[in-house]
């Protein structure tokens, strides 16, 4: 869509560009916010327990595979 995009790690930001542009990607709101999660835990992990285990990283990532194929025929079409 040529808009810049930003350099961050925060999904649900990046969410919010693309809503701009894909109104109906706003359904994967609470996956981005779950798996920006998984990075602050992981990046922080002496501030923040995760109780996080390979269910709970599986579970986000099928949540989110029908946007990344989404943004995937977007590239792609370009």
């Amino acid at each position: 869509q040529s808009w810049p995009l930003r350099r961050i790690h925060d999904l649900d930001a990046l969410l919010s560009d693309v809503v701009r542009y894909l109104p109906e990607c706003e359904v994967y709101r609470p996956a981005c916010q779950r798996i920006t999660d998984f990075y602050l835990v992981d990046r922080y992990p002496f501030m923040l327990d995760s109780g996080l285990d390979l269910d709970d990283v599986n579970a986000a990532l099928s949540a989110v595979q029908p946007l990344l194929e989404t943004i995937r025929g977007i590239i792609e079409r370009t």
